[in-house]
Formats: C-alpha cells, sequence, structure tokens
C-alpha cells in the first residue's frame, strides 16, 4: 500500500475512533455548560450569599478534581455555580488568581459593583470574574473567584 493512503487510512480510523469513544472536542469546555452537563460529586451542604440579601443552600461539589458551589433553582436546574479553585480555568483561559490586566487585555467592559459582595467583569463563555468589592481592581488585582448566575 503507498505511503500516503496507509497515513490516510490511519488517520480516518484516529478520528473514527475519537468520535465513537467521546473524544472529540468539548463545546462546553470552560463555560458554565461543562458544570451543568457534567457528572459532579455532592461532597457537603453550604449556605452562600449569592446575591446581596440572598442566602440560599447550595451543594459542595467535585468535579473534575476541582471545588465548585452549585445552587440548585429547582430539583433540575441549577441557578449558580461558584468556584474559588484556582485549577478550573474559563474558556478564556481566566482562573482564579489571575492578575486584572489580563482581563483588560480582553477589551472586555469595566467591572460592575454589586455592594458588599464583589466587583464582577461578565465573560464571553458566561463566566463571571469578581474582585474584590472594597476598592476598583488595579492591574495586579486578583480574581477572588469565578462564577455563573441564572
Amino acid at each position: 500500500m503507498p505511503f500516503k493512503k496507509t497515513v490516510l487510512l490511519r488517520f480516518t480510523y484516529l478520528v473514527i475512533g475519537m468520535l465513537a469513544y467521546g473524544c472529540a472536542p468539548n463545546p462546553d469546555l470552560g463555560t458554565p455548560l461543562e458544570i451543568i452537563n457534567g457528572a459532579f460529586q455532592k461532597t457537603g451542604k453550604i449556605h452562600m450569599l449569592i446575591n446581596p440579601g440572598q442566602f440560599d443552600e447550595c451543594d459542595e461539589v467535585s468535579f473534575q478534581e476541582l471545588d465548585f458551589v452549585v445552587c440548585f433553582k429547582s430539583e433540575t436546574e441549577i441557578g449558580f455555580i461558584s468556584t474559588a479553585d484556582s485549577g478550573y480555568k474559563t474558556k478564556e483561559g481566566i482562573k482564579v488568581g489571575d492578575a486584572f490586566s489580563k482581563l483588560q487585555k480582553m477589551n472586555l467592559e469595566e467591572p460592575s459593583l454589586v455592594p458588599g459582595w464583589g466587583r464582577v467583569v461578565e465573560l464571553p463563555s458566561g463566566w463571571y470574574a469578581a474582585f474584590d468589592f472594597k476598592e476598583p481592581p488595579t492591574a495586579t488585582s486578583p480574581v477572588q473567584f469565578i462564577f455563573y448566575n441564572n
């Protein structure tokens, strides 16, 4: 068999195998849908301030060995997800601990103040990056947590 035909045949088998066994790229990777549609394991309960004046009973969960807090609106609908785990990266590559300057380079909206809670920047993926509420972020201010609020 000629070399080109052999290489093409092996590549075809590789692609078919990836599709058959779920190795195709995940379009939800780095978005809130990755957690919502993923198989996570509940590890505990927590009461969390998800908005100023709104406490919800939430679940501490582990997803791909990373820690999240997930709050449900109903039995089947997730309303809030949060993580302070620096191991998780959003689709944009933002993670807890990243400097505000990294977000500034992305030409996003300026942070909005949520009084008593944080200064937040919405990311294109649907996540929000949160900074300390006491002072406007400077170039070196770290992302304190990442959240999704439905």
